[in-house]
């Protein structure tokens, strides 16, 4: 931990730890939800599409020299329907072309780098339903170590009580004390296993998690370089 925090070992020898101060992780979202982040969020897809519609400007560029009337468009969009991005990695020229040679190595290279694209949209995307199913996973864990231990406090409470009435002996409530402790552990655990799920979760969607669908789409200013 000193290591990580940039401090000498003897500024954090007296710091008592607990695991009281970590904070619930938010339920976890739809597969839908996730996936329609991440064509927006992450940076290596957006590199691969960046380099896809730079292919798609020289190819535009080889045509225009030969076709000037003819245009194309960007070659892609986002697919609202299905989350992600869809590129089109076809042309069509007139009749009378005789697939020249800068268009024809245009034309490969942007079929290059779409399929080069295609790759990363489809690893991205299972990144991110992986990251969704663990992180549903490990919630469902934590709510039921939970239960254990709001079950074990109250019975807890009830040996205490019948031990004050001398209905039990110290001994049968010093186990069910250690009881409850040992589920304590378990469920800090779980809380452990549940942030370490929400941080894969954020890191495969690229947002931060915690904060709000305001401050993360609000608008961004920007300042002119003069």
């Amino acid at each position: 931990m000193a290591e990580a925090l940039g401090v000498p070992l003897g500024a954090i020898n007296e710091i008592r730890l607990s695991g009281g101060g970590l904070v619930d992780a938010p339920p976890p979202s739809a597969t839908t939800e996730a996936r329609a982040w991440a064509p927006l969020n992450r940076a290596d897809l957006l590199g691969a599409l960046a380099a896809y519609a730079a292919s798609q400007a020289v190819l535009q560029g080889e045509i225009a020299r030969q076709y000037p009337n003819l245009t194309l468009g960007p070659g892609y969009q986002l697919d609202q329907g299905k989350e992600k991005w869809s590129v089109g990695i076809g042309v069509t020229l007139p009749v009378f072309n005789r697939n020249e040679g800068p268009i024809a190595a245009a034309e490969a290279s942007r079929a290059a780098a779409a399929a080069n694209f295609l790759a990363v949209q489809n690893r991205v995307l299972a990144e991110v339903d992986r990251a969704v199913a663990d992180y549903a996973s490990v919630q469902a864990d934590l709510e039921m170590v939970r239960g254990l231990r709001t079950t074990l406090e109250r019975q807890t409470r009830l040996m205490r009580s019948r031990h004050e009435a001398g209905e039990i002996s110290r001994l049968e409530l010093v186990r069910a004390e250690m009881e409850l402790v040992d589920q304590s552990r378990t469920e800090l655990a779980a809380r452990r296993r549940a942030a370490h799920a929400l941080g894969a979760f954020e890191d495969a969607v690229q947002r931060p998690l915690a904060w709000s669908e305001l401050a993360w789409r609000g608008p961004v200013r920007m300042t002119e370089a003069k």
